[in-house]
């Protein structure tokens, strides 16, 4: 996922930032996004990329707070199906069903028949 970040003001004498953060594709301007404080005293400065790198590792959790509590469009309303074993396509044509995209390196998925301990 990528993400903008926008610095809206530094206070030298606390080291902080006033940030706000948002993904790139969202529906909604970073400006009408909320705004953060951040300490920067544990963020490397010595670049521009460095201080984003860590800025962005201290604060990546707002951006799943931000998408969880963001409304979801009516039209984008999943359906449940758990407890659905077998495939039907006539059952799932036209709905909208919830998933997560797995993280790289993070485990999948592994269909088998049986388990033998």
């Amino acid at each position: 996922m990528k993400v903008i970040i926008k610095i809206d003001d530094y206070y030298a004498e606390q080291d902080s930032v006033v940030i706000r953060i948002s993904r790139l594709h969202s529906f909604k301007s970073i400006d009408e996004h909320r705004t953060f404080a951040i300490d920067c005293y544990d963020i490397d400065k010595t670049t521009i990329e460095s201080f984003i790198d860590g800025l962005l590792f201290k604060v990546k959790h707002l951006i799943q707070e931000q998408d969880e509590n963001e409304k979801i469009l009516e039209s984008n309303t999943p359906v449940e199906i758990d407890g659905e074993l077998e495939l039907d396509f006539q059952k799932i044509i036209g709905k909208n069903i919830e998933t997560k995209i797995p993280v790289e390196g993070r485990n999948r998925l592994l269909n088998m028949r049986r388990v033998h301990l």
